[in-house]
């Protein structure tokens, strides 16, 4: 279960997540995954998604998977005031390495996403592709992990970069057995051409497992 505050410059978004494995062997499992976000600048969710996931672990550092998520996002209408719903499918597919050297873990999820967007045909195929680099902590108390990530999304209709996220530094801490805490700091850089804009974003994540 997820609990994420996000905090950026004008407006602060709450985004409360579950997450199941009914199936779970060895070398294959099965997710599913729901969320929905809440902004004090709106009355009404602005973002639900539902995904069901599936992954092989080829190796012990290779998993890959299809996956299909449906998205529900709410887009304001300056004209109006309303803020409809704007639906999305996407059919998925991951090729995920991960390493574990001496000092920590390296981590790679590399996502082909092809997207059905209302108002907008089928034509909407992008792929993202992000690198997290963990290091343990130890004789810290709670603290427990130091991260970083950057992660890149590409926009094959388009032929170009879409959106950089860089977070240069997180924190995890474990709480309980079943409860982690994770903080960080994102910079979220969308590609409106010719233009970039930047969002900087403070996050913190309450996961809980059962």
């Amino acid at each position: 279960m997820l609990f994420s505050l996000a905090v950026h410059a004008d407006e602060s978004l709450a985004r409360f997540g579950i997450s199941l494995k009914p199936w779970r062997t060895e070398r294959f499992e099965a997710t599913s995954y729901g969320e929905f976000q809440i902004s004090d600048s709106s009355r009404n969710p602005t973002f639900v998604m539902f995904s069901q996931r599936f992954h092989w672990w080829a190796t012990t550092n290779l998993a890959i998977g299809p996956g299909y998520t449906y998205v529900l996002k709410a887009k304001h209408d300056d004209d109006t005031g309303l803020e409809p719903y704007k639906y999305t499918h996407r059919a998925e597919f991951e090729v995920n390495p991960r390493w574990h050297p001496d000092w920590g873990t390296i981590t790679l999820r590399n996502r082909v996403e092809y997207r059905w967007i209302e108002d907008e045909g089928r034509n909407n195929t992008r792929s993202r592709h992000r690198v997290e680099f963990s290091f343990p902590l130890k004789d810290r108390g709670a603290l427990t992990e130091f991260f970083v990530s950057t992660e890149l999304f590409y926009d094959y209709r388009a032929n170009q970069l879409s959106e950089h996220r860089l977070v240069p530094a997180g924190f995890g801490w474990k709480l309980s057995e079943h409860a982690t805490l994770r903080t960080f700091y994102m910079l979220q850089s969308p590609h409106h051409p010719p233009d970039w804009t930047h969002n900087h974003v403070l996050y913190t994540q309450l996961l809980l497992t059962f």
